[in-house]
């Protein structure tokens, strides 16, 4: 999940606080003897593998 948003980390209420700014989530869904899990997946990692192929 791809999306740009104006909040920031903390206590509620700081919507609106921060230029917009990228948000980006990598979920992975599987089941396990009929039951749905799900993975959440730190991008950073991945990101960093393009920019080190790039260089």
């Amino acid at each position: 999940m791809v999306m740009f948003e104006d909040s920031g980390y903390g206590s509620i209420g700081t919507t609106g606080k921060f230029e917009p700014h990228l948000h980006l989530q990598i979920q992975v869904k599987y089941k396990i003897n009929g039951q749905e899990e799900n993975i959440w997946i730190d991008p950073y990692s991945i990101l960093r593998i393009f920019r080190i192929g790039k260089q």
